[in-house]
């Protein structure tokens, strides 16, 4: 079965809510999630939510992005994929998208956090490259810890041919470059090829475009040539 990863519609926001707080998956989101906060997320100018919607029109798994308040970084926020689809490489394809979504608005570090005792979540993470950066003992109504989780394209080179690397198969990806970032390349295009600076949403888009993304706003094959040799 195909898969393919986009922004949440406002129409949307009852289904991604039923499978936020479904019985076995409500555990790990900390509490219920109400309607108007996931409404107020998908109603913004950029992608707050991503669903992920199977062949046949399904919508199975979904992942957040939270308050965009710092530039330079894109905080996770709640993960959740239907009990019968899990183990399928949805919750990696979520993850990858948002990280493609960071770098389409120019942001670099990216963060989550992981309820104490979700191994499977913790493993996946570590399997992307993310690191376990620090943690909260005891701080929610169970006595469960929180484990923070970081992943920066500034840790080497090799960062971002890890999240390509593990782009999980049968998946197709959308998503929404800012106007900011789209200005930003066309003011500085020549400069970033003649200088040949790794600036990390040129290197992923000139990696995936062409493959596996639609990016509606921008087009960006006609700059892969001159960008591939940055990876």
């Amino acid at each position: 079965m195909s898969y393919i990863i986009r922004p949440a519609l406002l129409s949307e926001a009852e289904t991604v809510q039923s499978i936020i707080n479904e019985k076995k998956n409500i555990f790990w989101t900390g509490g219920f999630t109400y309607l108007e906060a996931i409404k107020k997320k998908i109603n913004i100018r950029v992608p707050g939510y991503f669903v992920c919607e199977t062949s046949k029109g399904k919508i199975v798994g979904c992942g957040g992005i939270d308050a965009r308040t710092r530039e330079f970084l894109t905080r996770f926020c709640t993960l959740s994929v239907l009990p019968e689809y899990q183990r399928k490489g949805i919750s990696r394809a979520l993850d990858v998208v948002r990280i493609f979504q960071g770098l389409m608005e120019g942001r670099r570090l990216f963060e989550t956090i992981v309820m104490e005792g979700n191994e499977k979540r913790c493993g996946g993470l570590e399997h992307l490259g993310f690191k376990q950066t620090g943690t909260f003992p005891h701080i929610t109504g169970t006595a469960k810890s929180l484990h923070y989780y970081h992943y920066s394209m500034l840790w080497d080179r090799n960062t971002l041919n890890n999240i390509i690397s593990n782009i999980p198969n049968g998946f197709e990806y959308e998503m929404h470059i800012s106007e900011e970032t789209k200005k930003m390349l066309e003011i500085n295009m020549k400069s970033y090829i003649k200088n040949k600076i790794n600036y990390d949403f040129l290197a992923v888009a000139d990696a995936i475009s062409d493959r596996i993304v639609k990016i509606p706003s921008i087009t960006i094959v006609e700059i892969t040539p001159s960008l591939r040799k940055l990876l």
